[in-house]
This record gives C-alpha cells, sequence and structure tokens, in this order.
C-alpha cells in the first residue's frame, strides 16, 4: 500500500496511458482515503461539496480511533445543524473503516428506521458507483445485499453481524456485538415538547450501549439538542460524573453556529452569514428550536419566560393617526460596567380604542435602540430617539430608571437637551420589585397579543438585541436591558389603562 503521497499532477484517470497506470492512480488514491477521513470522505465518498472546516472534525474521530487496531471509545459530536456532521462521519466513516478493516460490523442507529435505512441506502448507492469500485473494489454481495443491512464481499472471517446495519428503536438486535456504533439523531423534535420521547431516546441510547463489543467498540454519538434534559445533554451532564468516577467517559466534540464571545454573537462556520443565521432564526416556529440546534444551548420548558410574540406591521405614516400616546423608557444600565450592559431605550405605544382600527387597544413596541456607550452618548441617543417619536405628532411621556446615582444622570439629560434647544420630558422611576419578577410579569402581554413587536423584517439592529435578549430570559450570560427597558415602558401603560388580559389572534 502507497502511504502519504501526493497525486502525480501528469496522472489523472483519463490519462492516455496503460492500464498499470490506471491501476496505480487509483492504488494512490485509496492510500489517501485510508490514510484521512477528510481525503475519504472527499475522495472516496464524493462529498465535494463539504466545506474544508470540516476537516478539523474528521481529523478530530481519526485522532481518537484506528479501524486497524480498533479500542474502547466513546464519543459526543454535538455539533450545529446543517453543518454536514452527519455527512462528514455518519455517511463516510463506515465505508473508511471497512476499506481498512473488512472484518468489521458496524451498527448505524437513529431514532426511526427510515432515517436508519437512508443512511444504508446512501452508503450502498455509492459502493456500486463506478468510481468508487475503481478505488476499492466490488463490494458488493449479492447473498447479503438488503435494504437495512449489507455485508461486504471483501470480508474475511464469518460473524452473524453484517458488515453494516441501519437499526430504530423496535429493531430486534439481541445477541449480536458491534464494533462500531453510530448512533445519529437518536433525538428529535418531538423531544422538545414530550418528556416520554425523551425517555424513549434516552431508553434506546441505553440498549445500544448494550450492543456494545466491552472490548474494542467505538461508540459516536452524533446530533443536535432539543432539550435540557434529552439523551445528548444529559451524556453531557454525566460526563464529569464518570470521569470523577474513574469511568469510561466521552470525548466531546462541540461547536455551535455561533456563540457568545465579548458581549456579542461570533459565527463558527465559514458558510454561515449574520444574515442566513437571522433568516433561520426568523423561521423557526419555536425560538427553543433555534436555541438549542444552532446555540447549542437547550432548555427546559419551565426555564423560558417568553415563547411566543405577536407582530405588527409598522408602517409609521398610517400609526401615528392611530395611537392614543407614546411612552419613552430609558434603563441606562450604568449599574454594573464590568458587564459591558447596553443602554436601553425603547418606545411603547398605545393604540386607540377603536374597532374601525388595527390594533384596536393595544401595546405596539415601536422601536428599541440598544447600544454600549458611554453616559454622554446616552443622553445624545435619548434627544434624537425623542425627537424622531416626536416627528410623528403623538403626546409621548418619558421615564427613566433612577435607582442609585442614575437620578443624577436624569437631570443632566434634562439639562444637557435643553443646551440643545430640546426639552425632554423626561421622570424617573426608581424600580424596587426585584427586576426578573418584574420583567416575567410582562409575558401574559406578549403571549396573549395585548403586546405586539414590529415584523421581523422591519426589526433594526437595536430591535434585533432586544428581541434575542427576551428570547433567552433570564438565562444568565445574557442581558436584559432591552426587555426590562420595555417592561418600564408597558407598566406606565398597564398602570393607567387597566387593561385586560385576553387571547388575540394577531
Amino acid at each position: 500500500m502507497i502511504a502519504n503521497k501526493h497525486l502525480p499532477a501528469v496522472l489523472s484517470p483519463n490519462s492516455r496511458i496503460d492500464p498499470n497506470s490506471a491501476r496505480f492512480y487509483y492504488t494512490l488514491v485509496r492510500g489517501q482515503c485510508q490514510n484521512s477521513l477528510w481525503v475519504h470522505t472527499q475522495k472516496g465518498m464524493g462529498y465535494t461539496f463539504i466545506d474544508p472546516c470540516m476537516k478539523d472534525l474528521c481529523d478530530w474521530v481519526q485522532s481518537k480511533w484506528n479501524p486497524r487496531k480498533p479500542k474502547r471509545v466513546n464519543m459526543l459530536i454535538y455539533v450545529s445543524r446543517d453543518s454536514f456532521k452527519s455527512t462528514s462521519i455518519t455517511q463516510s466513516l463506515p465505508s473508511w473503516a471497512l476499506s481498512q478493516n473488512p472484518d468489521l460490523a458496524i451498527l448505524t442507529a437513529s431514532k426511526t428506521d427510515t432515517n436508519a435505512t437512508n443512511f444504508i441506502r446512501v452508503q450502498k448507492n455509492r459502493y456500486e458507483d463506478k468510481e468508487f469500485i475503481k478505488i476499492f473494489g466490488r463490494w458488493e454481495n449479492r447473498k447479503a445485499w438488503g435494504e437495512s443491512s449489507i455485508t461486504i464481499k471483501g470480508r474475511k472471517s464469518w460473524r452473524k453481524e453484517a458488515s453494516e446495519q441501519g437499526a430504530g428503536i423496535g429493531t430486534e438486535l439481541t445477541s449480536t456485538h458491534w464494533d462500531v456504533i453510530i448512533a445519529d439523531d437518536i433525538t428529535t423534535k418531538k423531544d422538545m415538547y414530550s418528556k416520554a420521547e425523551r425517555e424513549a431516546s434516552k431508553k434506546f441510547l441505553q440498549s445500544l450501549y448494550d450492543l456494545a463489543d466491552k472490548r474494542k467498540c467505538l461508540i459516536i454519538v452524533i446530533g443536535t439538542c432539543w432539550h435540557a434534559d434529552d439523551a445528548l445533554e444529559n451524556i453531557r451532564k454525566q460526563n464529569p460524573i464518570k470521569i470523577k468516577k474513574g469511568l469510561m467517559p466521552f470525548e466531546i466534540y462541540e461547536r455551535a453556529a455561533e456563540i457568545w464571545k465579548n458581549g456579542r454573537w461570533e459565527i463558527q462556520f465559514p458558510f454561515f452569514t449574520r444574515q442566513i443565521l437571522d433568516q433561520i432564526r426568523a423561521d423557526k416556529a419555536d425560538i427553543r428550536d433555534y436555541a438549542a440546534n444552532y446555540r447549542l444551548k437547550p432548555r427546559a420548558d419551565e426555564s423560558q419566560v417568553f415563547t411566543k410574540f405577536h407582530y405588527f406591521d409598522c408602517d409609521m405614516d398610517i400609526l401615528k393617526l392611530t395611537l392614543e400616546y407614546i411612552i419613552i423608557f430609558v434603563d441606562p444600565s450604568l449599574k454594573d460596567t464590568a458587564k459591558n450592559d447596553f443602554s436601553a431605550i425603547v418606545a411603547v405605544g398605545k393604540q386607540k380604542i377603536d374597532t374601525n382600527i388595527q390594533y384596536s387597544g393595544r401595546m405596539l413596541c415601536l422601536d428599541a435602540d440598544l447600544k454600549r456607550r458611554k453616559p454622554t452618548e446616552t443622553i445624545s441617543a435619548m434627544v434624537a430617539f425623542y425627537l424622531k417619536m416626536k416627528a410623528l405628532g403623538v403626546p409621548i411621556d418619558m421615564y427613566m430608571e433612577t435607582n442609585f446615582f442614575q437620578e443624577y444622570m436624569k437631570d443632566e439629560a434634562i439639562n444637557q437637551s435643553i443646551q440643545q434647544g430640546v426639552y425632554l420630558p423626561l421622570a424617573g422611576v426608581d424600580q424596587k420589585i426585584n427586576k426578573v419578577m418584574r420583567i416575567t410579569g410582562m409575558e401574559k402581554y406578549s403571549t396573549s397579543g395585548q403586546l405586539l413587536f414590529r415584523k421581523k423584517s422591519q426589526q433594526g439592529e437595536g430591535y434585533r438585541e432586544m428581541m434575542d435578549q427576551f428570547e433567552n430570559f433570564p438565562l444568565k450570560d445574557y442581558h436584559d436591558d432591552g426587555p426590562d427597558a420595555c417592561q418600564g415602558a408597558v407598566d406606565v401603560i398597564t398602570a393607567g389603562s387597566n387593561m385586560s388580559i385576553d387571547i388575540i389572534e394577531v
């Protein structure tokens, strides 16, 4: 076997030279594929569309396990959805391993039989491809070449386990012992909503452990999470305990589409852009879906306060004729500079009660300006924001949270605005109720449709930041300045209008 060599530039499959040279070419390709899971993914399986950044994952798996000298290893591959992780590992690793050790028995498991069978079907189609045959020879074994189970032609030893088999919940697999078990998409969206589904996933995963060859089995659990108590998250939580007890832990490879770093979301894959991720997030019916599958931050039902939002079409030329008044609320957020908090300015409008107008009697979150800035910049932003709202010709009241030394900032804001020829109708509010309790109390208005938000396509940068904070409230790693300011405005409106809470379809 020729290994660790680059293909000569003069050689190609179409080279007009004798057959011996063509065989030499494919021998080189086979050696390259066997020496690198990543090269095998590209050339052996033909997945040239996968981004080169996934080489890191392939190299990581290869560094932990050698098919020629299999050993007992547990792996958790916890990677964002839409990253081709299944293509790189679930679809490619079996043939890469079998090309070096044809006696291996590999089980590919998924929550449903259909998914598991599809993995085998795609691989089998590739094994029948002419290019694959030129590289690795003919694997098709007509005596054992089924829909969900195949045994390759090159196997030397007899064993009851197939070379590859697919399995879902309910598949009968007793008295079998596998060298490789790949559990892909053991959890599904049903796990997010149903405790019974989560328990079924955990039970199925446990049954797979029982089928592993205890001396040398590679177990790979691959996918994304759906719930804070699903099977994948359970592996992550139990890992430190296993290490402490001296038990075999999982080697974990984790890569989210974006991570919270230095006060902002940083994208972790070159093929994702801010626009693409924002669109994916906007398309999700349940915001927990995006948080779990792209940020790898699953949540329990009870840990998320704001799960449903209603939206309005923000045409200011029309709305200014129907608004009764506007409340602007400012949270200057000077209390914790170590957290690099946002200063938040939010405007909420109260619609007139009139059956002839849209959104009658409801509260509309008209605009939001969230940014990290110095106190002087915050004052300038307050003036600019007030003038923008004033241009609508609707009565405005303006409030600022004045806990601690923020009272001084309120007075300074009024003085500086006067120097600019603008008088801010600014009053201070001393918040005495716990912030989490205050913001949580607003959930009834957003869920019922009494408080509406701008359509996602009409949200500016500051507004989107506020919505992001709503979605992640009250997780400790996130800011809550936007929801805090919005709550202040809503509190002023509801205190003066005695709004009833009725479910409204928007």
